[in-house]
C-alpha cells in the first residue's frame, strides 16, 4: 500500500478502525488505513501546511483575516492547530476529535505543542456542539471542518443538525470553512444545498488543481463577495506573511462565481 523508500513508524488500532504513520525521507503522514494522507508535514519545514487543501481552507483568512475564537472540528495530526497558533498570536483554538488515539498520535509524532491557546476536547462534535449551545460558552470567529474517515467524509458533519449548530455558535459574520470530497457527488451536492438553506445565502468553493477536495467558505449573515477591490490587497499581504497562494485561491473562488 506504501510505496519505496517509505517506512510505518506507528499503528495502532482503535474501535473505528486503524491510525498509522509513514515517513519517507521528505514528509511524515498520518493515515487512516489506506494510502490517503490525513495530515502531512516537511521534515524540513514542520510548520508549513504540505497538503494543498490544508491551505485552501485558510482562504478564510482573507475575508476573516484576525481570528480570534477558532474551532477546528477533526484535528488529524494537528497540521492546522499548528499553523494557525505560530502565525496568530492572539488566537484561541478549540479542537474538536472523536478519536483519543489521533490525538496522542498527533502529540507523539507531528509535533503537535502543549499550548495554553489551544483546548483539544475528545468527543462526538453531535454532542460537543450542543453542550456549547446549551453552555452559551462562546462563539467563533472562524470554524474550520475538515472531519474524515477512512472512506470518506464523516457523516455526523453533513446533515442539517450539525450547520444548524455550526450558524448558532458562529458570531454575526463569522466565516466556516470546511473540506468537502467532491468523488461522492450526491453527498457532496447536498451537502452544499443544506449548507445554502441554513445560511440563507450561497456558500463559495474552491476546487484543486487534480484534487477531489472542494473548500466551502460561506459568512454568517453576509454573502461573501471576491471581486471587492481590497480582498487582492489583502491576500497578497497575507501571502507573504503565511506561504499561501491565496491570491491564487481568491482567483479561484472568481472564476466559479462567474
Amino acid at each position: 500500500m506504501f510505496g519505496f523508500g517509505e517506512k510505518r513508524l506507528h499503528s495502532v488500532r482503535d474501535q473505528h478502525g486503524l491510525i498509522e504513520v509513514i515517513e519517507d525521507r521528505a514528509e511524515r503522514s498520518l493515515h487512516f488505513g489506506t494510502s490517503a494522507k490525513q495530515s502531512s508535514y516537511l521534515l524540513s519545514d514542520p510548520h508549513y501546511l504540505h497538503l494543498s487543501y490544508t491551505r485552501a481552507m485558510l482562504a478564510s483568512l482573507i475575508f476573516q483575516p484576525k481570528p480570534k475564537n477558532i474551532l477546528l472540528i477533526g484535528l488529524g495530526g494537528g497540521s492546522l492547530v499548528k499553523f494557525l497558533l505560530n502565525h496568530l498570536p492572539e488566537c484561541a483554538i478549540d479542537a474538536v476529535e472523536l478519536r483519543g488515539a489521533v490525538h496522542q498520535t498527533a502529540r507523539d509524532f507531528f509535533q503537535l505543542p502543549d499550548d495554553l491557546r489551544l483546548t483539544v476536547h475528545i468527543d462526538d462534535i453531535r454532542h460537543h456542539l450542543q453542550r456549547i449551545i446549551d453552555s452559551h460558552a462562546g462563539h467563533y470567529d472562524l470554524i474550520l471542518v475538515d472531519a474524515f474517515v477512512n472512506d470518506g467524509i464523516s457523516e455526523s458533519v453533513i446533515d442539517n443538525p450539525f450547520f444548524k449548530g455550526v450558524y448558532e455558535i458562529l458570531k454575526p459574520k463569522g466565516i466556516l470553512s470546511m473540506n468537502l470530497w467532491h468523488d461522492d457527488l450526491y453527498t457532496y451536492e447536498a451537502t452544499i444545498a443544506s449548507i445554502n438553506a441554513t445560511f440563507g445565502n450561497s456558500a463559495m468553493k474552491l476546487s484543486l488543481d487534480d484534487k477531489e477536495n472542494v473548500i466551502t467558505l460561506i459568512c454568517k449573515g453576509l454573502q461573501l463577495h471576491p471581486f471587492e477591490r481590497d480582498l487582492i490587497h489583502r491576500a497578497k499581504a497575507l501571502q507573504s506573511s503565511t506561504q499561501i497562494e491565496l491570491p491564487k485561491f481568491l482567483r479561484g473562488m472568481r472564476e466559479h462565481s462567474l
